[in-house]
């Protein structure tokens, strides 16, 4: 009995380590075959073939299983055409498009877009109503951060809702998508945040937006690649995506390989985005510390936010009871913003509507 056990226990050692050596040989092989293809002369002079290098490496490589070999080939593959072409992936639509709408300040609208799919204009319109019915609204931000979508339809809508004159917006394969011309649009200042997450149809409405001239793009590059993709169906019935058609702005300019490049660049470590991406007041500690008007960490100097509106008028009640007057200091009775990309886009409408002002006056 016990010879048993040990046998099954043997067997399933040895069967793990198959399984671990195979991995590590698929890693390798895929690795080597990347190598080779950096290895190999400019188009034009003499080239070696892909199909030569996989033989070559299957007969000398007999410990591999030929569908092994196989997966390595096309991983290997994939990571090097990789923005190019990509494994199909189902384009779901999401109930919500718009995620959160806040109001800063008493007088700058901010709307997170979530996707870029159809009915996010009319979303758009309507949440900004709303928010411009009970408060006198001079800027508004636009949050494309980690936002995303397939349909370019729905961006160039996007920008049309901002735009009163009939003009194109966006090129997409040979169809030119134009704005209309119309009396009733959002003409305020307009302030997007875009990050490495912003992709696909979200990328081309932020470039669109500051083409027409209408918004200025805050944070770092996007993700890049956005085009129109075909779908494939293998034999195996899985499925490949093939670019189709680019998608270029106004004058025929491709939307970049690498990214949109914002108009100005803040580059705000992940771990702090995801963070204040949830709560724009969160404490931020030691993530970063951000020279900037109203943003910091939780330096020596700083107090701390109260929990809640309840927390405050317990604390200016106190101050009351003690026979102190003045009013609570800044830090206390206004939360400090630590989301820097967002800050940023604040600080930027507060200066263009100061402009506006002075330009009325």
């Amino acid at each position: 009995m016990i010879g048993s056990h040990s046998s099954l226990a043997q067997g399933t050692a040895n069967k793990i380590m198959r399984n671990r050596l195979s991995r590590l040989i698929l890693f390798a092989t895929s690795i080597c075959l990347l190598i080779f293809a950096h290895a190999f002369p400019a188009r034009g002079e003499t080239e070696v073939r892909f199909q030569e290098v996989f033989s070559l490496v299957r007969s000398n490589m007999p410990w591999m299983e030929p569908g092994e070999l196989e997966e390595a080939a096309i991983a290997g593959f994939l990571k090097e055409v990789n923005g190019r072409m990509v494994v199909s992936q189902t384009n779901i639509l999401t109930t919500t498009v718009v995620s959160k709408t806040a109001v800063y300040e008493n007088r700058f609208g901010y709307i997170r877009i979530d996707q870029v799919q159809p009915g996010l204009a009319l979303a758009v319109r309507e949440e900004f109503a709303r928010i411009a019915s009970s408060n006198q609204v001079k800027g508004l931000v636009l949050d494309l951060r980690n936002s995303s979508g397939r349909d370019y339809e729905a961006a160039a809508e996007l920008v049309d809702i901002f735009v009163s004159t009939q003009q194109p917006v966006l090129t997409v394969g040979e169809k030119t998508i134009t704005s209309s011309s119309k009396t009733e649009v959002i003409d305020i200042p307009v302030a997007v945040l875009v990050n490495a997450r912003t992709a696909g149809a979200a990328e081309a409405a932020a470039a669109a937006l500051r083409h027409a001239q209408v918004a200025l793009l805050i944070g770092t590059n996007t993700k890049g690649g956005a085009r129109v993709y075909q779908e494939l169906t293998l034999s195996n019935s899985q499925k490949i995506e093939i670019p189709s058609a680019p998608v270029s702005l106004p004058g025929g300019a491709l939307l970049p390989k690498d990214g949109v490049v914002p108009d100005v660049t803040i580059d705000t470590p992940i771990e702090l985005e995801e963070k204040v991406l949830k709560d724009p007041y969160a404490e931020v500690g030691a993530l970063f510390h951000f020279k900037g008007t109203n943003v910091s960490g939780n330096g020596a100097n700083r107090m701390r936010r109260p929990s809640s509106e309840a927390e405050l008028v317990r604390l200016h009640r106190q101050s009351r009871e003690q026979g102190n007057a003045e009013p609570l200091p800044e830090e206390i009775s206004t939360p400090r913003m630590t989301d820097p990309a967002l800050v940023r886009a604040l600080d930027f409408l507060k200066g263009v509507s100061i402009v506006q002002q002075f330009k009325g006056n």
